[in-house]
């Protein structure tokens, strides 16, 4: 990993330089209606923060809701995000439609939404 350079950029457009690992950062606050689970139920992304590390494995934290339920999950973007983990409920692969979108949704945010 290269240490030479750390920059840090939030939505803002504020930049930070010091020294470490390239480092960025997003956020989101909304609501995203992505389509329906494979149980039926509307999957809806609430918000999304995040850091990424250069070309490694990126990691982005979000809410989201299933139905009634309000859910904590951290998106695994590496590898065409299809996976997350769920806050008190595991990891998961995406079964519908609904929930890949939900993923690359989180995965591929870069700014605020019309």
């Amino acid at each position: 990993m290269n240490f030479n350079k750390i920059a840090a950029i939030t939505i803002t457009g504020t930049v930070l330089t010091s020294t470490g690992a390239t480092l960025a950062q997003t956020t989101y606050e909304g609501d995203e209606f992505m389509g329906y689970a494979s149980t039926g139920e509307a999957v809806v992304v609430t918000s999304i923060s995040g850091y990424f590390y250069g070309d490694y494995s990126e990691y982005r934290d979000f809410t989201y809701t299933i139905g009634n339920d309000y859910i904590e999950g951290t998106a695994l973007c590496a590898g065409g995000g299809t996976k997350w983990i769920a806050e008190g409920y595991g990891e998961y692969e995406a079964q519908s439609e609904a929930t890949l979108n939900m993923v690359r949704f989180v995965c591929e945010y870069e700014g605020e939404l019309q």
